[in-house]
């Protein structure tokens, strides 16, 4: 245990020593180097691990300078549309910050943020017309949806009213037919055979054949 505390502490003391003195390659100035450095006013940014210094218009990376501003880019209004479109707006673009800092430095704040503004009203614009446009659809949609359903459920239901005035219709001819037979003087001699014909008119299927009253004798 003692082992690995004192093998971790001297690697320690080797990165510390490192960092502070140089690297072991040489390639790297030490810290202490980097730190000494006194940048002009026109470059006054430090870009590690080399110390290089860096201007306004310049980000820092991988220890040297690239400029914020395209090369292919130099005239004013050119320059002043890249940073309204991407200098402000493309985080990759802005290292550090730096960006951001370069075109707030090289040209007035009230200008880039005049389009800043601009950009915020159109992207409400824009805003505005998907969410119509998607609320659009959506009443169309459900207008569609509702035509189906009424396509589907009328002619059903019209078969079923249909179905219940055919029934509707035959129960009131029955009746009408049964009215008749009780009102017209008929050959049927018996209550009970006037009752038999009424129930075979009205419910044919239902009766089977029965002997006939006059058939049955009762001995005294």
């Amino acid at each position: 245990m003692s082992s690995k505390i004192s093998t971790m502490a001297l690697i320690g003391f080797l990165v510390l020593v490192i960092a502070t003195f140089g690297s072991v390659s040489g390639l790297e100035p030490s810290l202490l180097d980097v730190t000494a450095i006194v940048c002009p006013a026109e470059k006054p940014y430090i870009c590690l691990p080399y110390g290089v210094c860096c201007g306004g218009d310049q980000f820092c990376f991988q220890g040297s300078c690239e400029s914020c501003f395209p090369a292919d880019v130099s005239e004013e209004s050119f320059l002043l549309k890249w940073c309204q479109e991407k200098g402000l707006q493309d985080v990759s673009v802005m290292r550090h910050h730096s960006c951001a800092l370069a075109c707030y430095a090289r040209f007035n704040s009230s200008v880039l943020q005049t389009h800043k503004d601009k950009e915020e009203d159109t992207y409400f614009t824009d805003r505005t017309i998907i969410i119509a446009a998607t609320a659009s659809v959506i009443f169309i949609q459900f207008v569609v949806i509702v035509i189906l359903i009424k396509c589907l459920v009328s002619p059903r239901r019209r078969v079923e009213e249909n179905r219940a005035r055919e029934e509707s219709t035959k129960t009131v001819e029955a009746s009408n037919q049964i009215n008749e037979m009780m009102e017209q003087p008929t050959d049927v001699d018996t209550p009970m055979d006037r009752m038999r014909a009424i129930r075979q008119l009205s419910h044919p299927e239902s009766i089977e054949e029965t002997i006939p009253l006059t058939d049955i004798t009762i001995n005294p």
